[in-house]
Parts: structure tokens; sequence; C-alpha cells
């Protein structure tokens, strides 16, 4: 029999070394774990060294591929989550793919989840099921590591790596809610039986698809979310560990990663209340505490005007465009070019998908030559951004005559174009440029970044104190993205915007363009639908075959494995969880 992804899972093999002999744990089985046991037993640095090994292979779990699910692994909307999250970019109004709407261009990677005509929201979509498995993945492997501390002495070695495998746990449980549930703000009863997810807090070898946990109920389901990422939290300072502060520390796993998942938490949860380990609190309170703590004690800095995206010099030949990389980023998330990065990727990283975003939205990238993959901005969008503000010069308005890429091949590309992304060389080991244009691949991913924050914070603030302390906090986000004088108020004012949570919404758009999925989510919490109508830009004003367009249609039912093997989901299309207002 099959067994449900979510109770099992596949794991890759894990290797600690001890004794001078490899133990392969794939997953452990009833041998394998009492030898491990065994080990731990014995204490002192080699039971710490098992724990790191076991523990090392965490970061990949937030840019996990290898997927292998639906069409297959070249496929980049079902092999990776970076894959996953670019396309549920293309599921809203700000992104455009460079096509028409012809039968030869569905046949390019994403095309048909762009113009809403694949409806993976139906349990037995064959792309549904990448959305939830690589999260479930994740998530056993953090309880396999997380079985393990509990036979480490309280000290630094434990603190670090039980808090870290809580991150990981609590990353994956959100992020299917976030897919597989409707945004928790919007529930009518987020107390209701099965409005959440089956909660597996232990791994354990015996438990198999004859008796699953049942579905917790969404609140349950958050509070066990904050409640692993608050314990992480206090574990990372019980050990020093702080926040990212050098580019060897990048891909770690600390307060900084801790914090921006509990107000991202936070923001998804809204007005209503859960129970925390510090009291019942509402999910702008926890919001706005993460965000704080982050912005008061994360030393990060807003990106520099010249480095938000490359540039083009639209006086000079196409050929001479050079968007060096090593000046953008959104291709560099070394501190040097991107302070804001609270956890990134540097080239050559064993534990990223790579440069999936960057092959599909950069116009140099592997491939622009189909003209049917890069990400253009919607018009609309454009054109409400001020002529102030640096992030308008990452997108090209008019078309590209004979834009010379890779080797010395030369395409026209479209109106409206994004520069963002773009890195016409790509990087070398110790993050200079390379000199030759058949690198544009050798790039680095941003995952969570400093601005988002702010964002997040704002959003809180308007909730908790008003326009004012939203505006306050949005300020310093202003003021490092425009050249002149503008002010929140100012930029507000020359919108036509009176209304504070329109002008975040529009700085969720412009900042956030193209990165992780953002606009989807933002979408799909802030209740916004797909409407593409009047745009110059984009193939289909609302999908080619109008399956769904609706906030309400962005949750996705449990998939084919968990309906057929979990008794405690139901066997339907519509087993999506809580009714909405």
């Amino acid at each position: 029999m099959k067994k449900s992804i979510l109770v099992l899972g596949a794991f890759i093999g894990l290797l600690a070394t001890s004794c001078g002999k490899m133990l392969v744990v794939t997953p452990p089985n009833a041998i394998y774990d009492e030898q491990i046991q065994e080990l731990l037993a014995q204490g002192g640095e080699q039971a710490e060294q098992i724990i790191n090994s076991f523990a090392s292979p965490l970061p990949k779990y937030f840019d996990l591929t290898n997927i292998a699910i639906g069409s297959g692994s070249a496929n980049i909307s079902t092999n990776t989550i970076q894959g996953i999250n670019l396309m549920n970019s293309f599921q809203g109004n700000n992104l455009a793919y460079g096509c028409n709407a012809t039968t030869t261009e569905e046949a390019y990677t994403g095309v048909t989840l762009y113009r809403l005509s694949n409806n993976l929201r139906n349990y037995i979509a064959p792309a549904n099921g990448a959305h939830w498995y690589g999260y479930a993945y994740g998530m056993n492997q953090a309880n396999l590591l997380l079985g393990y501390t509990k036979s480490l002495e309280k000290g630094n070695v434990y603190y670090k790596n039980d808090g870290a495998g809580r991150v990981v746990r609590a990353f994956c449980y959100m992020s299917l809610m976030e897919e597989y549930a409707p945004a928790y703000c919007n529930m009518t009863d987020p107390t209701a039986e099965d409005s959440g997810i089956s909660l597996y807090k232990e791994y354990k070898p015996s438990q198999n698809a004859a008796n699953p946990a049942k579905r917790s109920t969404a609140k349950e389901t958050y509070e066990f979310i904050v409640g692993d990422l608050d314990t992480a939290i206090t574990w990372f300072k019980n050990a020093s560990v702080g926040y990212t502060k050098e580019d060897s520390q990048l891909e770690d796993i600390d307060l900084g990663v801790a914090n921006f998942l509990k107000a991202r938490a936070g923001l998804f949860i809204g007005d209503k209340k859960i129970t925390t380990p510090k009291g019942e609190k509402s999910g702008w309170e926890i919001c706005k505490e993460a965000c704080d703590e982050i912005i008061t004690n994360g030393g990060y800095d807003f990106i520099k005007a010249e480095n938000w995206g490359s540039r083009i010099d639209a006086s000079q030949p196409a050929s001479t465009y050079e968007c060096f990389p090593e000046k953008n980023a959104f291709v560099c998330v070394r501190k040097a070019v991107n302070p804001e990065t609270i956890l990134g990727y540097i080239l050559g990283s064993t534990n990223t998908a790579g440069a999936i975003q960057n092959g599909i939205l950069n116009i140099y990238g592997s491939y622009p030559e189909s003209r049917y993959l890069m990400g253009r901005i919607d018009d609309r969008l454009y054109n409400k951004i001020n002529d102030a503000d640096c992030r308008k010069a990452a997108f090209v308005k008019d078309p590209i005559t004979k834009l010379v890429y890779g080797s010395g091949s030369e395409i026209d590309m479209p109106s409206y174009c994004n520069v963002k992304f773009a890195a016409r060389y790509g990087l070398t080991a110790d993050g200079a440029g390379h000199t030759t244009a058949d690198k544009a691949g050798d790039v680095e991913f941003c995952k969570f970044r400093y601005a988002e924050v702010v964002l997040m914070k704002a959003e809180a603030e308007l909730a908790l104190s008003g326009a004012s302390a939203a505006k306050t906090a949005l300020a310093g986000l202003i003021d490092a993205r425009t050249s002149s004088a503008l002010t929140v108020d100012t930029y507000m004012t020359a919108l036509g915007m009176t209304d504070v949570k329109q002008f975040i919404k529009f700085n969720w758009d412009v900042e956030m363009w193209g990165e992780n999925g953002a606009e989807y989510f933002v979408n799909k919490r802030m209740k916004v639908n797909i409407d593409r109508t009047g745009s110059a830009v984009h193939a289909d004003a609302k999908g080619v075959n109008g399956d769904w367009n609706k906030w309400q249609d962005m949750t996705l039912a449990f998939p084919e494995n968990e309906v057929l093997y979990n008794p405690n989901y139901a066997a339907d299309a519509t087993n999506t969880p809580a009714a909405l207002n």
C-alpha cells in the first residue's frame, strides 16, 4: 500500500561519522535507530558531531529541489520550491509571460499556470502534490533531527540544533497552511474541526497510513507553528545564535530567520487570536513583536538604489548592455551588495535549487531565446511607480532591439521586460563578475530579506495603531527607494491614494515583484482577485478558460495521496479546510 506523504515521506540518506563508521539513516529503522541512540547516549563530542551532521542539511528545506512530482524532474513548476513559488508569482496581476495566447506557446513551462488554464487546485491534479510533498519532506527531516536532539545535554549544541529543527518544521507546516488552507485571517471559524492539517510532532517509524494523525483545527496548527518558533528563539538566545552578520552566515538558521517566520505567521493570523507561550495574542501583535526584534537587533540595512536590480543605458547599443551581477542585489546576496539578506544562498551552495528564478526572469538567462518565459511587469503597475523611485529603473518600458546574450546571439525583447534579475555574465566564486557571457546562470538566491519585514511591520502597525504608525514604519523604505524628497505622504498624493493599506499593497507589489510567490500570498490574504483587464502586457484578462481568478480560489485541495491514504481526509475534490467569510 502507498504511504501517506505527510505521514512518512521519503528520506535523504544522512551520514554521521562516529568511531570511523558511517551511519546511513534512510529512514531510521529499529536497528539504525538503536545504533544511533547508543552512540548519542555516550554523550560528549561524538554525540554532538552526530547531531551536527543531521542538522547540516536543514537549510536546503527552504529551497528544496528534486521533488520530482507531476510531469517529471525537468519541470521547474513541480520539481523545486523555488520554481513552484515562481509559478505562483505568475498567477497574479503583476507578472506576465512574454507570450500571446496561441496553442504553440502552451508547451512552455508554466504557461498553463500563468493563463490559469491548469487548475492544480483540484486534488487529483498531477502538479498538486508537488506543493505538498516538499514541505512534508522537510517536516519529516526536522522531526527526525528533533527526535535525536532529546538525547543531548541542554547546552549550546542542543539549543542551536533543536532550535533549527523547530524553525524548519514551523516553516514547512506554515507553508502547507498557506497553500492548502484559506488565509487564517479570512477563515470564518479557525477553531472548526478539520480546518487545519495533521500535526506530526515526532517521527515514529511505526506510524503508517493505517494509523495517521487526525486533522487539527487551524487554530491548533498555528499555535503549534508559533510555539515552535518561540521555543527556537529562546533556544537561539541561550546559545548566543544571533543574526546574519557575515557572508559565511547567510545560510544559517538564526534569530533573523526565526523572527521572520514568526512575523509571517502573525501576518496570516491577522486580527484573530491564538494562545502562545507568552499568552493570548492577535496575529498583528505577534507580527509586530517579531518585526521589532529584527529591526531593533538585526543589523540589516536597505539595498542601495544603484543595486536594486540591474540598469541599462538605452542610449547605448543593446550589445553593450552589461548588467553586472556583482552590482545587482537580486543575483548577489552578499552583504556588500544586498545588506537585506536574512536567508540567502551563495554561489556553489549545495542547499539551493540554484538559478531557477534567474533562469526565467533574467533577460540573459537560459530561456529568454524563446521570448515566452521572461517576466514582464504589468504596465498598469509600472505606470504607477514614481519616476523618482529607483525600482522603476529595473523595468524597461520600450522594446529592446537585438539584445546580445550568450556567446553573441541576438534577440528582440518585448516592452516592459525586467532587468531586476538581469545578469549578463554571472558571478565568480569570490563574488566578482565573469568576463564571458556563458555564465549567466552563476547567480545567488535570496529567500528572505529585510524589506519584507518592513512591509509586514507596516501592516501590523496599521491594524494596531493606525495610519500614522504605519506611515512611520514605511518611511525608511520609501526614503531608501526614492531619490528625491518623496515621503510616504507625497508619494501617496502623487498616486491619488488616501488609504494607507492600499499604499502598503502597492509597495508589496513593486518591492517584492517576482520574488518567492509574494504577490500570490498577499492577494490571497488581502482578498485581491486576479483581473488583468486593461493590461497592455498580459495575454489573457482573466485566464484562458476562466477556471479560477478569485482570492477564494487560491487554496489547493489536499493532494491525492493524502485523500486516498489518510482516512481523516475527505475523498473529494473540494476537501479544503474551513469556510471563508
